[in-house]
C-alpha cells in the first residue's frame, strides 16, 4: 500500500470550478503536470496534499486523492461530515485503507459535471461578493 504526499495540487480537477471559489485566482496556483507525472510514474494508492484549504476525497484514475486541511471546526463542518481533526485513511488493525470520506465538493462533482463554460460567479458566491463590497475584499477575489 502506497501513500505519497505534496503540499501542491496535482490535478487541476481537485479544486472545485474557479467560478465557485471567493479566490477565483486559486486556479494559477494550483495544478502541475509535473507533479501529476510523477505520480502517474509512482501510482500511490492515496496521494495526500494540500495548499487550498478545501477538503476533499476523490479517486481519480485510480489513486484516491485526499487534502484534509484542519482548517477551524466551523469550516470543517460546513465542508465535511467528521468531527473536527485529522482524518485517517489507513489503519493496519482493522484491515487497511480506510472509506471514502463524505466531502462538500467530492460529493458536488459525483453529482453534478464540471461545466466549464459557465463563467459568471454561482449565485451563493455572487451573494457573498454583494455584502462583501462594503469591506473592499470582492474587489480582490473578483478578476
Amino acid at each position: 500500500f502506497t501513500i505519497s504526499f505534496s503540499h501542491f495540487v496535482p490535478r487541476q480537477e481537485l479544486l472545485p470550478e474557479k467560478r465557485m471559489l471567493i479566490m477565483a485566482d486559486l486556479h494559477k496556483v494550483s495544478g502541475s503536470d509535473h507533479l501529476e507525472a510523477q505520480l502517474r510514474q509512482l501510482m500511490p494508492d492515496v496521494h495526500c496534499f494540500g495548499h487550498t484549504h478545501i477538503p476533499m476525497d476523490l479517486t481519480l484514475d485510480g489513486v484516491r486523492y485526499v487534502q484534509w486541511s484542519l482548517g477551524t471546526p466551523r469550516e470543517q463542518k460546513g465542508q465535511t461530515r467528521v468531527v473536527f481533526g485529522p482524518m485517517r485513511i489507513y489503519d493496519g488493525s482493522t484491515g487497511g485503507e480506510l472509506p471514502q470520506h463524505w466531502c462538500h465538493w467530492t460529493r458536488h462533482y459525483e453529482l453534478y459535471a464540471r461545466d466549464l463554460s459557465r463563467t459568471a460567479a454561482a449565485p451563493y458566491l455572487q451573494s457573498y461578493l454583494a455584502r462583501s463590497r462594503g469591506n473592499g475584499y470582492a474587489a480582490r477575489v473578483v478578476g
